[in-house]
């Protein structure tokens, strides 16, 4: 995933640098434990991953993939 996600950031940067610089900063660890202790599943590896580098976009520019908007966590339906 790490791999996956920094071409993302790359490609991204090199590509759509306003949507780039859009990403918000990573989601804090304790955020992530409440997460785990709310919701009756295990998160994805993948999602939780995603999250400490990037808790979603702030919405200034344009969306990012495939016209959606990638939401905080705390916008999630869990």
């Amino acid at each position: 995933m790490n791999e996956a996600l920094s071409k993302f950031e790359f490609w991204l940067n090199k590509n759509f640098t306003e949507a780039f610089h859009d990403l918000n900063k990573p989601i804090s660890e304790e955020k992530i434990g409440l997460l785990e202790k709310t919701i009756p599943i295990k998160p994805p590896k993948n999602l939780i991953n995603f999250i400490k580098k990037h808790n979603g976009q702030k919405g200034d520019s344009g969306w990012i993939i495939d016209d959606s908007e990638l939401l905080l966590l705390s916008e999630m339906n869990y």
